[in-house]
């Protein structure tokens, strides 16, 4: 057994609080796949982040209660706001390895920003999908506006818009039946947004097939938001608070800059826990 301590950093805080946990190791060399696992669910945040440094290359993988996952925003952050306030890094452009290749993070004194690249889109026409998404929700067709996306950017999110506020507090999500929708969609889970303006989204993050009921910052989900947004209205910056509707509010702040109809930079903040 592994004696490795789970440090804790939330990613994507509002004013210095809120935030999503998530767990980092940053000294992961040597721990096998299946003890990984077992620190991260050992640990119950939503991802823990294991950082593999060898000759000034840096290799992170992540690891869900459930299960592994290939990328995660919020982890990210996580793990290089870490790296940077041990002095192991220094601010500037970064990059590092994952399951599925390199990406690029930007570190500032005060945050961190994850490059994103959309891999795949695609709009569910379905009457009948739709209708069992609605109902997974508990919520009515008066309570959705739009169509359902498909985004992904290394992680695949539903992406569905409510008509306000309202419907988005009112939510009820039965999680199996979420569970067996994003397993017939091969998603994550769904992220769920109102437009409070064109520039402003509040948004939560259901995700039960990765052992994550409700997630209170997703930065992949923002990014594959903020480029299916770009593709509709031509937006280059989005605002996104999330977290603030949990049973245990958490509430949070995600930035999100597109460069082009296939590339984003999430950004945010983010501090370790005591």
């Amino acid at each position: 057994m592994s004696s490795h301590v789970v440090p804790s950093v939330a990613a994507f805080t509002k004013q210095g609080v809120g935030g999503n946990r998530a767990g980092v190791v940053l000294d992961a060399q040597g721990i096998a796949a299946n003890e990984r696992q077992r620190l991260a669910s050992q640990a119950g945040y939503s991802e823990t982040a294991f950082v593999e440094i060898r000759n000034n290359d840096l290799r992170i993988e992540f690891f869900t209660p459930t299960r592994q996952i290939d990328l995660c925003g919020h982890a990210t952050l996580g793990a290089f706001s870490l790296m940077r306030d041990n002095g192991i890094i220094r601010p500037g452009s970064h990059q590092f390895h994952s399951t599925i290749g390199v990406h690029s993070v930007e570190v500032l004194d005060g945050t961190v920003g994850l490059w994103q690249e959309q891999r795949r889109f695609e709009t569910i026409v379905d009457s009948a999908a739709q209708k069992g998404v609605l109902q997974s929700l508990r919520l009515s067709e008066l309570d959705m506006k739009g169509p359902l996306h498909i985004s992904s950017n290394g992680s695949a999110f539903l992406l569905i818009e409510l008509a306000d506020d309202g419907a988005l507090s009112k939510i009820l999500p039965d999680f199996e039946a979420i569970d067996c929708l994003s397993a017939d969609h091969d998603i994550t889970g769904f992220y769920v947004f109102v437009r409070k303006n064109p520039a402003d989204i509040e948004a939560r993050m259901f995700a039960p097939r990765y052992g994550i009921p409700e997630e209170s910052a997703t930065g992949m989900a923002a990014g594959a938001l903020a480029l299916a947004l770009y593709r509709e209205s031509g937006f280059h910056r989005l605002s996104v608070c999330q977290g603030h509707l949990m049973p245990n509010p958490s509430p949070s702040l995600l930035m999100a800059e597109v460069c082009s109809a296939s590339k984003v930079l999430v950004t945010g903040s983010a501090m370790l826990c005591g």
